[in-house]
């Protein structure tokens, strides 16, 4: 299984508290946070969206990750859609996983 911690994730991203801050944030380009200097790219960001997105609703699969990317598209987000669902779904995978050993949300 996978390692969710391996998996980079924005956490300034997650604490966007409106639709115009992430949108904002992943369209201004690449994001660099943390001691380490972790960087992320708007598909980066988009898909991170998408996967948080989908999973507060209960779907992860491939269709509900691209409407949400289609969401951000929609209200002003720039970004390459096809990288930023790549992202997604490695997001919402490790997710799952996670969710699947912690004995929560998908059972």
């Amino acid at each position: 299984m996978s390692n969710p911690t391996s998996i980079k994730f924005s956490r300034t991203l997650a604490q966007a508290h409106s639709l115009e801050a992430a949108v904002s944030m992943i369209s201004r380009g690449e994001v660099c946070e943390s001691m380490e200097g972790v960087e992320f790219t708007p598909e980066d960001l988009a898909g991170q969206y998408a996967a948080e997105a989908a999973r507060d609703n209960g779907f992860l699969d491939v269709e509900y990750l691209a409407a949400h990317l289609q969401f951000l598209s929609d209200a002003g987000a720039v970004f390459y859609a096809p990288s930023a669902l790549e992202w997604a779904r490695t997001v919402a995978t490790a997710q799952y996983e996670n969710d699947l050993e912690q004995g929560g949300r998908h059972e």
